[in-house]
């Protein structure tokens, strides 16, 4: 297992070139050291309430999007495998980034 945190990165992903700082992200690899899954996790400090922080995450979609883009292409993984989460530190409140959208955790 391999802890990232304040990871930058800039990959290919098709013709775009992705870039930005993953805040953490967690591998965990088999013996031979393939990743087998990843966890994202980008954190937010925006100060915004409770029942704000579904609209809020709509913000930050195509963004964390974009970092599990990248995260497939650096590690050979189909996004399946990977869990991207926003994290709100205010009001502390994680959301997961599923296939089709944004939703909280339960």
């Amino acid at each position: 297992m391999e802890l990232w945190q304040e990871w930058r990165f800039a990959v290919r992903a098709g013709d775009r070139l992705l870039y930005g700082v993953f805040d953490r992200v967690v591998v965990v690899r088999d013996a031979e050291g393939r990743a087998l899954q990843a966890d994202l996790l980008d954190f937010k400090s925006d100060d915004v309430p409770p029942e704000g922080v579904a609209a809020r995450a709509a913000v930050y979609e195509p963004q964390l999007r974009a970092y599990r883009e990248a995260l497939e292409a650096s590690l050979g993984l189909p996004a399946s495998k990977i869990r991207a989460r926003l994290v709100f530190l205010r009001p502390g409140l994680p959301w997961y980034l599923t296939m089709d959208a944004l939703a909280p955790t339960t």
